[in-house]
């Protein structure tokens, strides 16, 4: 499952919830990701995907499993999200 090999970025917030935040990735034996300064254009497009992803399967339910999770992502992502995608650019 490719779950560790997932990176996420902090926001700007104060030192201690950016500890815990670099604490819950170690936990989760995930990477932290790091940008540069003025470069937020760079992940706009990752930033949208995933608020998207959180608005349309994250924040939708509970998970049990990191499984139904998982397939819950990817279904969204092959039937809803490209599908939008695809279609957007067609005019």
């Amino acid at each position: 499952m490719p779950f560790s090999t997932a990176t996420a970025a902090p926001k700007p917030y104060s030192t201690g919830r950016r500890n815990a935040f670099l604490a819950a990735l170690e936990r989760h034996g995930l990477r932290g990701s790091m940008g540069r300064v003025g470069a937020a254009g760079d992940n706009a497009a990752m930033e949208s995907f995933f608020a998207l992803l959180q608005e349309n399967v994250l924040n939708r339910r509970v998970w049990p499993t990191r499984d139904q999770l998982w397939i819950a992502i990817v279904s969204w992502i092959e039937t809803r999200y490209l599908r939008r995608r695809r279609q957007a650019g067609l005019g």
